[in-house]
This record gives structure tokens, sequence and C-alpha cells, in this order.
């Protein structure tokens, strides 16, 4: 099967956990890349191309932890205390169906302890 998208359509929990993972480590690249060193990723977000596949992950990750405070309209979030390829993950998300995002995902890098000295060598 010629496939669109990376790893769409998501089927079953081992896809959404190699998406997870490929997200987490490709967060992990870009930082390195652009910033010479790792930050910490604390939320991981797969972007749905199908109706299926978003009821699937919506259902997989609801099970997971509580609804998160910030949800969107486009945005779905749980509060999770996951470990994945080796960062402490507090949140698992899901976008909503776009299927001319060809995107597999996104995430957030957290820096608390650190942030100033890190925006000082920065700008």
């Amino acid at each position: 099967m010629d496939r669109i998208y990376r790893f769409s359509p998501i089927e079953n929990e081992e896809d959404i956990k190699k998406v997870f993972s490929y997200i987490a480590l490709e967060l992990n690249k870009l930082s390195n890349k652009v910033l010479g060193k790792s930050l910490h990723i604390d939320t991981l977000k797969i972007f749905a191309h199908y109706s299926k596949e978003f009821d699937f992950i919506h259902k997989y990750i609801s099970k997971l932890g509580p609804k998160a405070p910030f949800n969107s309209e486009t945005s779905f979030y749980t509060q999770v205390q996951q470990k994945i390829e080796g960062f402490d993950i507090k949140y698992l998300g899901l976008r909503i169906v776009d299927p001319y995002r060809l995107h597999v995902g996104c995430g957030d890098y957290y820096e608390p302890k650190n942030f100033e000295n890190l925006k000082k060598t920065l700008v």
C-alpha cells in the first residue's frame, strides 16, 4: 500500500507508540541541530489524517490520564506520566483531522530551570 503520510492510517497501539517515539526523536534532533544541545520535551501531539484514525487515537490517549486544562477546538491533550525515548512526557495530544497537513505531529520543549541562561545564549 502506498502511503501519503509517513505513519497514517494509525490503527493500533503499537503504531501510536511508534509515532510518539518518532516525534520525540525528531524533536531531539532538531534541538541538537539548531541549539547544539538536547532540550527536555514534555508534550507530544499526533496530527490525525483520517476520521477513524482520530477516533482511535482519541479513545486511546483519553484512557491514559485526565483531560489537560489547555485543550482547544483543534487539539485534545491528556495529562500523563510516561517515559518516551528518555523524555518525561507530561502531555500527549491529538490534532483534529487535516488531510492537507502532511506532518506526523509536533511537541513542546520545556526548559524551566535554565530558560534565562538559554535565552541569553540565543539572543
